[in-house]
């Protein structure tokens, strides 16, 4: 028998459009979509988030009024989880600045099946290290 652990998955939705986004994410084959990361709900303890999350949805796991770790799927590697700290009791640790659309700072650079994937979260988006280097060139090369 499975015990099923649950996630508060309303307690940072707040409006209607939100909850019609967050049930149609569940529709089979939704994570192909190029949805926005979105903190969708919160847990009291690590080990109560779900092993299958809601595609680009993002767990916050809270102690009290104080934000501990944050857990999403990689956006490349779909069935990888990232668990990052938000405690700065603990190095290193990272930090949500906009809620429900997430942006994360500093860069999450995690290793998958000997794979590299290194991206920031802006606006929900993951913009990938390698386009931001390459932006960037294109700008220096753009000199007069």
């Amino acid at each position: 028998m499975e015990v099923r652990l649950t996630v508060s998955y309303d307690s940072t939705i707040t409006s209607v459009w939100q909850h019609l986004g967050l049930a149609v994410r569940r529709l089979p084959g939704s994570r192909y979509l190029p949805w926005s990361y979105i903190v969708a709900g919160t847990a009291e303890a690590a080990d109560e988030i779900p092993r299958k999350l809601i595609p680009r949805t993002v767990v916050v796991v809270r102690v009290g009024d104080r934000r501990t770790w944050i857990a999403f799927d990689c956006p490349r590697h779909h069935n990888e989880r990232v668990m990052l700290n938000l405690s700065t009791r603990r190095r290193p640790c990272w930090r949500i600045e906009q809620e429900p659309k997430l942006t994360l700072y500093p860069s999450v650079d995690a290793y998958h099946s000997g794979q590299r994937c290194h991206f920031w979260v802006r606006q929900g988006k993951p913009k990938w290290v390698e386009e931001i280097a390459d932006d960037r060139k294109g700008l220096l090369n753009d000199r007069p």
